[in-house]
């Protein structure tokens, strides 16, 4: 084979490596494209977030007006409304993730023809080595009229060795992203299909919290009379209900076997709120609390978010769900008890809808449920409490299945 005709197609197939990188910077205007998109859905979720947090707040702050049957119709109204915003909140990401999806598949096709591209050019190279290796030195040497060239050559040669490695070496960098693409998007379309369930959740969310609505006006005639008769009653069961919660639990906790319990770990669980924040922590209430009229030791912690009434709620760690119960305008409302592999269970309370039935395996982070204001509970929030799980059980009662046990500060093993 011509020494001329070597150097032409060595230098045209290592060119071809050189258009791939022309090829991905063309194309990627296409790829930023759909990245400009997802920047302005996020602007739009966090304009939307801003929104919610305002209607969350209203909520809270009327804590005091729902004394009145015209107050509490404003709450609900309140929460419908938060309801919306977080419905649309939903709706945009779901936008934003088959975005997400589009751009990665848009990553994926261009990555598979850098590869191609990339083992054509290197096989063109091999094949040309082959044939270089083909003749020996000597021969090399004698060919050429000139010592100098001869080295040229040699040098030559070496370099494209040299750059058949770096070639190979970047083709196996550029499959390692390829398969990182492929990952992250199944990851996404998991995703998009957790947002699609919860668009779904939150719309019969809203029309139980509509029924409810009607259900208020209903029990009471619309008469504020009527309303006071229902709130004084219901304030003395609830009262009522709590202290005989504190007294068993109190009971209860001094059951607890330590040495069974995983040792504090920070980390072992998942958030269970995204976003969320703090509103309440573990252990004794302090006597400006607004719930010290009820209990005067909170067995877990509150959880809060923004976007208050419908947010999504996952679970802490892998497990079972062994428990689901709906204890209304009483104690935790409706809620979730999960039992984990390492002598844990966890109970997620005041929910507006559950998510999974008894019997049901759990992943870590998997949405359960979504967060509501049912039971005992001043707002939208999450209520988590953790369990030694040999102290745990559920006893039914006139309003409902409840859940009791010896409870330990979630904050351990956060």
């Amino acid at each position: 084979m011509p020494r001329d005709f070597l150097k032409k197609s060595s230098i045209v197939a290592l060119a071809v490596l050189g258009v791939v990188g022309v090829f991905l910077f063309t194309e990627g205007a296409t790829v930023e494209e759909l990245k400009s998109r997802i920047d302005q859905k996020q602007k739009e979720i966090q304009a939307l977030e801003a929104q919610a947090d305002a209607y969350r707040k209203s909520i809270d702050q009327s804590l005091i007006k729902a004394r009145t049957l015209k107050g509490e119709i404003a709450r609900i109204d309140a929460r419908l409304s938060q309801l919306a915003i977080n419905l649309k909140i939903t709706e945009k990401k779901i936008e934003a993730q088959e975005l997400k999806i589009q751009q990665l598949h848009g990553d994926i096709a261009e990555t598979t023809r850098d590869v191609e591209k990339r083992r054509e050019a290197i096989g063109e190279v091999i094949r040309n080595i082959e044939a270089l290796d083909n003749e020996t030195l000597l021969a090399m040497m004698l060919r050429t009229d000139q010592l100098s060239e001869f080295f040229q050559e040699a040098a030559w040669f070496e370099g494209l060795q040299r750059g058949l490695f770096s070639e190979v070496a970047q083709l196996k960098s550029t499959r390692v992203l390829l398969e990182e693409d492929l990952v992250e998007s199944k990851e996404a379309k998991r995703e998009l299909q957790s947002l699609s369930a919860s668009l779904q959740n939150q719309r019969r969310i809203t029309e139980n919290t509509k029924l409810e609505r009607q259900a208020i006006l209903t029990e009471t005639k619309n008469q504020e009379q009527n309303y006071q008769r229902l709130l004084t009653e219901t304030v003395r069961k609830q009262e009522a209900i709590e202290k005989e919660i504190f007294e068993l639990e109190s009971e209860l906790r001094r059951k607890i076997i330590s040495a069974n319990l995983p040792p504090r770990q920070s980390g072992l669980f998942y958030w269970p709120v995204d976003g969320g924040y703090a509103t309440q922590e573990f252990g004794e209430v302090s006597a400006n609390s607004i719930t010290r009229d009820f209990y005067k030791f909170h067995n877990g912690i509150d959880i809060g978010a923004k976007t208050g009434i419908g947010t999504p709620i996952r679970a802490v760690l892998e497990g079972t769900v062994v428990a689901t119960g709906n204890n209304g305008r009483y104690a935790y409302g409706k809620w979730i008890a999960i039992r984990h592999a390492n002598n844990l269970t966890t109970v997620y309370a005041h929910l507006s809808l559950i998510g999974v039935s008894s019997g049901n395996a759990v992943v870590r982070g998997q949405v359960i449920g979504y967060m509501g204001v049912t039971g005992l509970a001043t707002g939208p929030h999450l209520h988590l409490t953790v369990y030694a799980s040999e102290t745990f059980r559920t006893e039914n009662r006139w309003f409902g299945l409840l859940p009791l046990g010896g409870a330990i500060n979630p904050r351990d093993y956060f």
